[in-house]
């Protein structure tokens, strides 16, 4: 069994635990960049645990807050304009930052300090073995060499529910006998768990073939429900984006790993996302408290 401490040294269970230590590091950053009274946005992040250190609360590795992205008519063809501002995304890109640091300690270890000290680094050596792969001709290519240590668990934060499917939700009641595959009415254009609506829908677009091309509208414009499990792109008013939703982007983070393409040829494994945790005020649809958090 775990027992985390919460601020003020009271057992906390993890998804607590971890928006604690998220919201914590947050409040602990200087002023620059932080919105002001009458400014709103949204905060994500990701916090560490470890089974070598089982008592130790949460250890928080990034943090990202941003709610805007670049319309598809802003996009630079040379990658030199970060299209995506949304705060999940932001953390995570600062996630992979933390990684290549880690894989950085692993290196200047060296194998042997590595594994008779395993707390030298999120990752372990492994095997660095050559094998033959290929038809005809045979290519030489090296093995990914580390993979996340046994133990060590990735737990996301967020301070609203993702734009996309994790948007679209419904009060939760008694009597409510509905699959997650009936369509949910439309209660508000974007849910915002802080707005204590008690449901929502998301402004993330469908994605169809009839979205591409300008002035393109939502498809779902105007219906009085919106069904999960679409892909969707990112919300907005302003032009059309060609970013995907952040539910879509964390599906992909769980499927693939939030490690992406290049550290895929060194780390064995996709380092994936043990836990969720959302914000929900008193009230809300999952009944948290304020400020609080629901995990899944």
């Amino acid at each position: 069994a775990m027992a985390w401490a919460a601020r003020g040294g009271e057992p906390s269970s993890l998804p607590a635990a971890v928006a604690d230590a998220v919201l914590s590091k947050y409040a602990s950053l200087p002023k620059n960049g932080k919105p002001q009274a009458h400014e709103y946005t949204s905060l994500a992040g990701f916090a560490l645990t470890d089974d070598l250190t089982p008592d130790a609360p949460p250890v928080v590795v990034a943090l990202g807050t941003g709610t805007k992205c670049l319309g598809a008519d802003r996009r630079c063809s040379e990658g030199l304009a970060l299209a995506d501002s949304h705060a999940e995304v932001l953390a995570r890109r600062a996630l992979v930052l933390y990684m290549y640091d880690e894989i950085d300690r692993l290196v200047a270890a060296g194998r042997t300090r590595a594994l008779e000290n395993p707390r030298v680094s999120i990752f372990r050596p492994e095997r660095s073995e050559k094998t033959i792969v290929g038809g005809a001709i045979a290519w030489d290519r090296t093995r990914p060499w580390c993979s996340l240590r046994p133990g060590v668990r990735v737990h996301m934060y967020v301070s609203q529910s993702p734009c996309g499917d994790a948007s679209i939700f419904r009060a939760r009641t008694s009597d409510d006998a509905t699959n997650a595959s009936t369509a949910v009415p439309r209660v508000n254009k974007r849910a915002k768990t802080a707005a204590n609506l008690g449901a929502g829908s998301t402004g993330a677009k469908l994605l169809t073939d009839a979205a591409d091309g300008p002035g393109a509208t939502d498809a779902e414009f105007g219906v009085g429900a919106q069904r999960p499990g679409a892909a969707r792109l990112k919300p907005g008013r302003g032009a059309r984006s060609s970013c995907m939703s952040c539910s879509d982007k964390m599906c992909k983070w769980n499927a693939l790993g939030l490690q992406g393409e290049l550290l895929s040829s060194v780390v064995q494994s996709p380092v994936r996302i043990s836990s969720v945790v959302v914000a929900a005020p008193e009230g809300g649809a999952e009944g948290g408290a304020e400020g609080g958090a629901e995990g899944g």
